[in-house]
């Protein structure tokens, strides 16, 4: 587990943040919508009270994605870095990958998997690669 607060940013390191308090839970989402925004497969975030989520530097920009759904992203470089919606409005989820440890709170379980594209099913960690 690790120690808090945590902090995290963009890419380009306009965008500071902090986490206060251990995530509520760790997540996996396939679903269709965050494969857009992202540009990738899946999308791991980590869900905290609101109040738990403090912005140090910068200013995100807001992007209403559906009615009750609002992503948070850094303006220079585009990075997302949050997802609210109203359902859940005490909540936010902040990309798990922006933390500057990523590894902190690893998913423990994944949803809206009826969106999961057929090569993310047979996914093989030991694929050849790269380093």
């Amino acid at each position: 587990m690790a120690g808090l607060p945590i902090e995290g940013g963009c890419l380009c390191g306009a965008i500071r943040y902090e986490l206060t308090e251990t995530p509520l839970h760790s997540t996996f989402c396939h679903c269709r919508m965050c494969q857009k925004a992202a540009g990738a497969a899946v999308i791991p975030w980590v869900t905290v009270k609101i109040e738990a989520f403090r912005v140090t530097r910068g200013t995100l920009k807001d992007y209403r994605s559906s009615p009750p759904a609002s992503r948070g992203f850094c303006g220079n470089c585009g990075t997302q870095i949050s997802f609210w919606h109203e359902a859940r409005g005490e909540e936010i989820d902040v990309t798990l990958a922006s933390l500057d440890d990523q590894e902190a709170f690893p998913p423990t379980r994944q949803i809206f998997t009826e969106s999961r594209p057929a090569y993310m099913k047979g996914f093989d960690p030991d694929l050849p690669g790269m380093e």
